[in-house]
């Protein structure tokens, strides 16, 4: 047990992070974001009720305690360079970095000058310049920078003008009276496989041990865990043409890449934080995370201790948790391997807060194994031993990572 006290800063979608960590640190500190104008209450529940946990509404009136924060999300990067730099505080979290993912034309530009390929891209502002492109188009990705939240998301796929009309309309209304001054980034889809790499960056190095994975999206995923060394050679390739800038960041956490890969290598998005998918299943396939964050914080690289050398990840879904409060029942032999987000507990019952955009997805069940087969299969059978109200999975169709890791295996990526 590490005699430290830990928070993690969190918007929901990390909280069994939290629990995870009691497993290392003597005392954990949790805070769920919820400060604006017209503060909810659903955004004060996140976190609560979880055994070892202490939900917390600030950092200040414990900033003194703390000495580890953790941060697995964007949009607190100024606030982790300020605890570090000016209150000399441990922090783990992308910091500064989360620039690259935030400002997506800023980061494109940056790799067309640093011998990175990058997609056939475009930059609009404004709705009726989006329009006007888009008349005579088809088969395009948009995507915004910054703001995940909006209506059509930050990344949605443009059919064709009959198609995806409605979808324009939808985002126009929206806007409202900012809808001319939006920026859209609008990419020509990239032929190939795609395939990630999940690690961290500490001091401009990367660590012994790693993972790398396919999503199969809107699903699941399925990653491996291996040296570093021996990742497939598109990721190695990418990764270290990225080291460069993360260094100069003095970045110490975590981050995600989503590559493209045929004949030329695109980084299609950065993640710079814990990737959702896959940190649901890492959370538990490495057993000595806390410990590896906290060197890290510290400009330290630990071994991490894997447990397993694949992992799996299926969906659970429910429609009526975009909007109300989701209530769900988990054997307990199995509730370790079942990761839910924005989860509160009351009165011994578990349930998923709706404190976000409408989002019908409640967590993941997770499968650990030494084979691909064997995490797959454990992934889908806890995913069927999850009951709640119109609680759907995406079992069925995990199947389609077989295919995927086919696909990659034509173009020399070992799995």
């Amino acid at each position: 047990m590490i005699e430290k006290t830990v928070l993690v800063w969190d918007y929901g979608t990390f909280v069994e992070l939290a629990s995870r960590l009691t497993r290392e640190f003597k005392r954990v500190l949790y805070l769920c974001h919820a400060d604006k104008g017209f503060p909810e209450s659903n955004d004060d529940q996140v976190g609560r009720g979880i055994e070892q946990v202490e939900r917390v509404r600030s950092i200040w009136p414990h900033l003194k305690d703390i000495d580890l924060f953790v941060f697995p999300d964007t949009y607190q990067g100024p606030l982790q360079q300020y605890l570090r730099e000016d209150c000399g505080k441990l922090v783990w979290g992308a910091g500064m970095t989360e620039t690259l993912e935030l400002d997506r034309w800023g980061f494109l530009q940056w790799m067309k000058g640093n011998g990175l390929a990058v997609p056939e891209s475009y930059r609009k502002v404004g709705i009726t310049a989006l329009r006007e492109f888009l008349e005579h188009e088809k088969d395009l990705w948009v995507k915004v920078s910054r703001w995940r939240g909006d209506e059509g998301g930050e990344t949605w796929h443009f059919h064709n003008m009959t198609i995806s009309e409605s979808r324009i309309d939808e985002i126009e209304q929206y806007l409202g009276g900012r809808k001319e001054l939006q920026e859209f980034i609008l990419q020509r889809p990239v032929p190939g496989v795609e395939i990630g790499s999940d690690i961290a960056c500490i001091d401009g190095k990367f660590p012994e041990i790693g993972s790398f994975g396919y999503e199969v999206k809107d699903v699941g995923f399925v990653g491996k865990i291996d040296r570093y060394e021996n990742f497939p050679k598109v990721l190695l390739r990418t990764n270290e043409k990225l080291l460069p800038l993360l260094a100069s960041y003095d970045m110490r956490g975590p981050f995600s890449t989503e590559v493209r890969t045929e004949k030329e290598d695109y980084i299609i998005d950065m993640c710079m934080r814990m990737a959702y998918p896959p940190t649901e299943a890492l959370m538990e396939a490495y057993d000595n995370l806390g410990e590896y964050m906290l060197a890290g914080a510290q400009g330290e690289m630990v071994k991490l201790k894997a447990n397993c050398k694949y992992f799996a990840i299926v969906r659970l879904e429910s429609a009526p948790a975009a909007h109300t409060w989701s209530a769900l029942e988990i054997p307990k032999d199995i509730r370790r391997w079942i990761k839910l987000h924005d989860l509160t507990i009351i009165k011994k019952r578990e349930y998923v807060v709706p404190n976000r955009i409408p989002w019908e997805k409640v967590g993941s069940a997770i499968g650990l194994g030494n084979t691909v087969d064997e995490a797959i299969k454990l992934a889908k059978e806890r995913a069927k031993m999850v009951r709640g109200q119109d609680l759907t999975t995406t079992e069925d169709k995990m199947d389609d990572a077989l295919k995927i890791i086919a696909e990659g295996k034509k173009l020399g990526i070992n799995f």
